[in-house]
């Protein structure tokens, strides 16, 4: 019992005599790692049935307008999803954190690249 996945097998398992409450229904339901893998195949009754069922119907949205309203928000929504340019730039982004700057000129900045710093984190973090 050295390996950690010899420890649960046979009568030492939590699982071991306790049948699965679905043993032996059928779902009707393919898995879809099989469906991919070709083990099932789709009849060709079954795909004529499904060729008539969607065959005349139109798709629900064919023929509706948007409002004028409804189309400028979405090119907003796209102008902004793709590019990173337009309303959400600065104060008005998401990930605005008050001008906290990373900048050369920053005092942070400043302080973590001076010599005087990496001496002291030296002397302090590394064994001699």
């Amino acid at each position: 019992m050295d390996k950690k996945s010899e420890s649960k097998k046979g009568k030492l398992n939590p699982m071991y005599g306790i049948e699965p409450w679905n043993k032996g229904i059928k779902t009707g339901i393919a898995p879809s790692n099989k469906v991919k893998a070709g083990l099932y195949k789709t009849t060709e009754e079954t795909k004529e049935k499904q060729r008539i069922a969607s065959t005349g119907k139109p798709s629900p949205n064919l023929g509706k307008k948007l409002s004028k309203e409804w189309r400028e928000k979405i090119g907003l929504s796209n102008k902004n999803k793709h590019t990173g340019k337009g309303e959400l730039k600065g104060e008005n982004s998401p990930a605005w954190k008050g001008g906290i700057s990373t900048s050369y000129s920053s005092p942070k900045f400043k302080i973590k690249h001076s010599d005087k710093y990496k001496q002291w984190r030296q002397d302090i973090f590394y064994k001699r």
